[in-house]
Parts: C-alpha cells; structure tokens; sequence
C-alpha cells in the first residue's frame, strides 16, 4: 500500500503546472520587520520561519535532511485536505500536501498567497472539482497566521476534512517536551486530544522556547512524534531525526459538507516564546540551566568588486559574504544560509555554510538580461541579523515593463483643466504665530480638490521684502507631520519659503499629539469607508479617478500654481525634495507642474508596478494583490498613476538617489523610471549596502545652489 500511495502522490505532482523536471523545495521567502518565512510550492508547505522574537537558535520548524518531494514529507507546516489520516488505496492526509501550488501573490510585505486546484489526475482519485487558496501572514514578531479557503467549484456538494500538520524543532524530544507544562512521558507518545476551542503548547525544555497553536475549527489535536520504534515507517526521516521534532496537529477529523459554488475557511494561528522552565515535572524534568548566550548583535555583510554594484549585462559579479559584529569582527563559528534570487522570486543558487570552515564566502555571479540579482543570507543556529544586497546588470538598460497609455500626458493635462473648471480652489491662509519665529511669518494653508477633499499644508515666509525661492516637500507614507522641522527652521533663517504638503484631508492645526488623534480617527474612518486601511492602495479596480492620490496630485499642483502667483514667492527658484511616497510625490509634481528648477527624489514609490506579469518585482505589490476578479481592471487604471510614465513627462534637472538594499520602494523599479526621465541634465546615485531613505552627506547642496 505504501507504494501505491507514492505512485498516486507522485501522479497528482506530475499533473500540476509546477512539475517540469524534478520537484524542488524552491518557493517564496517574505521577509519584513516581524521576521522571515518561506514557502515551499510543493503543497505549500512552510519550510522556514524565523519570527524577529527569535533572538538565537534554530529555525521554528523542522525539516529533514532530505526532503524528497511527492513523498509524506516529514517536516515543515504540511496542509491536509480533504481527509485526515489514511484511506484504503489513498495519499496519505490527502491530496494537496502532494501538488505543486501557484504563487498568487503578495500580501504587503508581511505575507503570500498560494492557489492550487482540481486536476484530471485529482479527480481520478477524489471526483470533486475544488480550489484551495492558502495565505500565510507574519502577523507579529511572535505569530504566523495560516488561512486557507477551500472553493467547492463543481456542481454537487461535497464532504471534505482539514488540517495542518506542523513539525516543530526540538533540541531533544526524548523526555525534554512538554504539553501545556506537563512533561511527556515518552517520545513515542501520540495523544488525540478533544477540542474545546482552548489553544494548546509545547515547550521545548532543552532550548527553553516554547510555541502555541489555536485553529478555528477543529474537532480534535494530535501530538505526535515517531520515536524510534515508527521512524522506520517514515521514509523520509533519518533514524536519528526522530530526536529533533515534536507535531502538534490541530484537526476536523469528522468532515464537512460544502454545497457546490460556495467557500469555507479554516485559520490556525502559532505564536512562538523565549521560556523559562515553568513547567511541571512529571516524568522527567528541566535541563540545566546554559550559559547566557550574548545579546551582542551580528550582522550579514556583502562586499562586491564593483562600485555602486554596477555589472554590464553578461559580466561577472564577485562577491565576498560574512559576518561581522557593528566593530568588524568577523564571525567564525555556526551555520547560515546563503541564496541568491532573480531580483525577486527564483532562488537561482543556495548553499549552507559552516563558517568555521569559509568565515568569507566567496561567489561568482552573471545576468544574461538587464535587472539584477539579490543576494541573502540567514543563521541557522547564530542570530544574523540579515541585510540582503543587489547585484545591478545593465544599469541603463533596465527599461520599465509596465505600459504607457497613449493619451497618458493628455488624460492628466484634461484633469487639470477639469478641477480648475469643477472645483474653485478655496484657499484658506490661516496665521499660525505659535509656529513663527523673528525670522519668518508661519501659516496653516489649504486647497480644495476633487470629491470634496483638501490639500492641507504648512508655509513658512521669511521676514523682509523681496521675493524668495521655495522648497516644496510631501512627507513618506504614514500620518505625515505638522512639525517644522529643525532643517526646515534652518533653511527658512537663509531666505527660503517652505511649503509642506501632507495627503490626507485633516488639518495641521494643534498640537502634534492632537494632530496625531485626528490622523488616527481618520485613518479609522477611512479603513471603515473603504474597507482598506492603506489609503495608497485603494481604488484602482474603479477609475482612473479613484485611486486616492489622484485628487492629491491634482490638488498639489494647483497649490504650486497659487504659490507662485504669491508677490513674496519667486516661481523661478522653486525646488522639490521627497522621499518613499515624498519622492513618488516628487516624479508627480515634476512632471505635472513642470516648473521646478531642480528636484531631488530619493527612493520614488509606484515605479513600475505592472511589472510582475513579467518576472521583475514591481515597484508596489497592491496592483497584484487585487482580488483575481478585478486585477485585469486595477492594471488597465494602475498605468495612469504609475511613476515610470510621469517621468517621461519630466525636463527638469533632476537627482534620484536608492540603496541597493531598498526593498521598501523597489530600486529596480525606480532605475526604470530614471532611465524614462526626459530630461538631459539627470544623475542616479546608488548606495550600496544602504535600505531605504538613505542619502549622501551633502547632496542636497546641489539642490539649493541657484
């Protein structure tokens, strides 16, 4: 019978989309500030998962040595569906722990979502049509949140069961393992426990960390580990692996009917604890206590031979990786992981490295198209506090793959004219002498724009006659600001206005922790409206119109035209500085305004964002991350608000700085975008080993030399 389940597993494999040549354990890492995961295409099995509570010490979950994939696999977060346990002549724990899942999307930068579905093969074994989409979210430092939603997509119902099957690790599951603080008497153990709706926890006392797993609909839990009496019967297992796992399975054993064309949905969530021994005692007890491990941070380190990381398409990229703490001090000892993908989701190389035999991991690397390659690396059993880095190949031949409509220039000129036709501009000018000094006159400033929304700023005038430049700055994502910043203060002592723009329709009066309660209540009545919190990813499946930066840069651009009318503003001597969503501003009012003398733009959002139909990480995820129904409407709208097309719109002098390490706002993206900048006097400044926002001491000087 054993046989006969591989030969119907390895069947079910081959008939999936995924399954050209040999099965692999390649699939999509998600790294953010709550930690690290990946996930595998075959079954959509989590493999890895580092949550950023994880000071040291190895992974979450345990994976074999050798993972033959189309087999039970033994390790990792397996999904079981549509039954649980055996059936006569069938997979065991059913079908789609066995097929190769499609990548669907991103979920932000927290999360993904995989899709697998019925297949002749599939219905040969269980005659249902069906659909399962699985999201998996790092939804805290501490917790990883599993979804999956089973479709019944055929024309007759169906009675389906569901679970997960997670391998967590150990550091010694002989008498070393606790269940809700009751040591297990032996490894061996398999204990069916009722569902009461109550999470339940394993503590591991060797390692002194301990993980917590609740589930929605579950009828019963299973804890479970071989032991070396059942390892023999676990193919995929060494005989010494038993040792270094323990599962704690929620599952509905009792299954479901589920009438046809309708959904059900099933979440297990498992956060993970550092522990101290607090557990009782029976059959076995605490390990001695271990030295302190020290909290002294290390970091990955990337040296490349090419400065600013540049290659020609087809050269070749020698890079030097290790570890080092924030003196330098290389780290000789424990094991990581090193990959390189293709700039976004293909690991095209990886290996693991026992540093104390290649402390300086050296490696050779080449792009046949222009892009780039991106290199990481992660401690198996030492802390790295991982920084990835970017390989750039062909630099300027990096063009951008979303689309640009043929009326794109002429659709945003007719907005224009139709605000100021619609919507009168309403300025309001509101002293603001708390915020004034003896050497410039402060004001609260608005404008009105499209749906009945305004554009709220904050203006700063030097004292004194004549006419001064201007800078004009739109804060990053977030709640903005009503500050006036220390450089802001500076650069109005010299002679400058300022004028800060902020995005969201809610005035800058008070103090900031007042201001702060009204952004918050907004951004709750906001997420309430339209059913999205991120206000910069909304709307796109509707209009062109209904993105909510549209009425803001149609908003702005006519705040720019009233300010230079002012008789104390020199419309000549404008400049504009932004950064992340400021420097998405930055491309937008540059090209719409068109009348700044220079503009420096450091790390532009919604560069390219159509540019996952072709392989490249887009320059935004949420055009991806539509609902499949309405993504075909949300790209045919996205192509009007994307960066890479306003920057064909742009002829003045203009400064764009990245990090080679930004993931944040995509630096290929952005290169794409500088590359369609019309304008003859450009210059692109990449920092290698720097994230996002960075920029070079002293370059804005060039911007305010007028």
């Amino acid at each position: 019978m054993k046989q006969q389940n591989g030969l119907i597993a390895t069947a079910i494999l081959a008939s999936t989309a995924f399954a050209a040549g040999a099965a692999t354990d390649n699939g999509i890492s998600v790294e953010c500030g709550h930690g690290r995961m990946q996930i595998c295409y075959d079954g959509a099995t989590v493999t890895s998962w580092r949550p950023a509570a994880l000071v040291s010490g190895k992974d979450v979950f345990f994976m074999p040595r050798t993972t033959p994939w189309g087999k039970e696999v033994h390790g990792g977060v397996p999904i079981c569906w549509p039954w649980i346990g055996r059936r006569e002549g069938m997979p065991k724990h059913g079908l789609v722990r066995y097929m190769k899942w499609r990548f669907v999307r991103r979920i932000d930068q927290n999360g993904a979502e995989f899709e697998t579905a019925s297949t002749p093969e599939t219905m040969k074994i269980w005659p249902h049509p069906f659909t399962l989409r699985a999201t998996f979210f790092l939804a805290d430092t501490d917790s990883l949140e599993i979804v999956v939603t089973e479709t019944n997509t055929g024309t007759r119902p169906y009675e389906s069961a569901f679970g997960v099957h997670p391998y967590f690790a150990m550091g010694d599951a002989c008498n070393k393992v606790a269940l809700d603080g009751n040591v297990l008497p032996k490894p061996w153990v398999i204990k069916d426990l009722a569902a009461d709706g109550k999470p339940h926890r394993l503590d591991d006392l060797e390692w002194k960390r301990s993980v917590t797993v609740s589930a929605s609909d579950n009828d019963a839990w299973f804890v479970w580990n071989p032991g070396t009496e059942r390892t023999p019967l676990c193919e995929t297992l060494d005989p010494d692996e038993w040792l270094r796992f323990y599962c704690l399975e929620p599952v509905m054993k009792t299954p479901l009917t589920l009438a046809p064309g309708t959904s059900r949905m099933h979440r297990v969530q498992i956060k993970f604890a550092a522990t101290e021994s607090r557990l009782a005692t029976a059959g076995g007890a605490p390990s001695a206590a271990k030295p302190a491990v020290s909290t002294e941070p290390i970091f990955a380190k990337y040296r490349l031979d090419a400065k600013s990381n540049l290659y020609p398409v087809g050269g070749k990229a020698n890079v030097e990786a290790y570890v080092a703490d924030k003196h330098g001090k290389l780290t000789t000892n424990g094991l990581v992981d090193v990959w390189v993908d293709d700039g976004w989701t293909n690991v095209v190389w990886r290996r693991t490295v026992n540093l104390a035999e290649e402390p300086r991991i050296k490696m050779s690397f080449t792009r046949a198209t222009p892009g780039s390659l991106r290199i990481y690396m992660k401690g198996r059993d030492i802390p790295v506090r991982q920084r990835m880095e970017r390989m750039i190949f062909g630099v300027n031949e990096i063009k951008p793959l979303t689309p640009c409509p043929d009326d794109f220039e002429a659709y945003w000129r007719g907005e224009q004219a139709r605000l100021e036709r619609e919507v009168p501009i309403a300025v309001e000018k509101v002293p603001a002498p708390k915020l004034g000094t003896k050497d410039h006159k402060a004001y609260y400033v608005s404008f009105a724009t499209f749906n009945g929304g305004r554009i709220y700023g904050l203006l700063l005038v030097p004292n004194g006659d004549g006419r001064f430049p201007a800078m004009v700055n739109v804060p990053g994502a977030g709640p903005g600001t009503n500050t006036i910043f220390p450089s802001k203060q500076q650069l109005v002592r010299k002679g400058w206005i300022t004028l800060l723009m902020n995005i969201h329709g809610i005035p800058l009066t008070g103090t900031d922790a007042e201001y702060h309660a009204r952004y918050k209540k907004w951004f709750a009545d906001y997420a309430g409206k339209v059913g999205e919190p991120r206000y910069q990813y909304v709307g796109y499946a509707e209009s062109r119109e209904a993105p909510f930066y549209h009425r803001n840069i149609l908003g702005m651009t006519r705040a720019l035209d009233w300010l230079a009318k002012e008789p104390y503003a020199d419309a000549s001597r404008f400049v504009y500085y932004g950064c992340s969503q400021g420097g998405g501003f930055g491309l937008y009012l540059t090209a719409l305004w068109g009348r700044f003398a220079k503009s420096l733009i450091l790390c532009p959002n919604k560069c390219d964002m159509l540019a996952y139909r072709e392989g490249r990480q887009p320059g935004s995820s949420h055009i991806m991350n539509q609902k499949p129904e309405n993504r075909e409407r949300a790209e045919k709208n996205a192509v009007y608000h994307d960066n890479c097309n306003f920057a064909a719109m742009i002829h003045t002098p203009v400064r764009m700085v990245y990090g080679t390490a930004d993931d944040n706002c995509q630096t290929i993206g952005g290169i794409a975008a500088f590359n369609r900048i019309a304008s003859k006097d450009k210059q692109l400044r990449l920092l290698p080993g720097k994230g996002h926002g960075w920029m070079p001491a002293g370059f804005d000087k060039w911007l305010f030399d007028l």
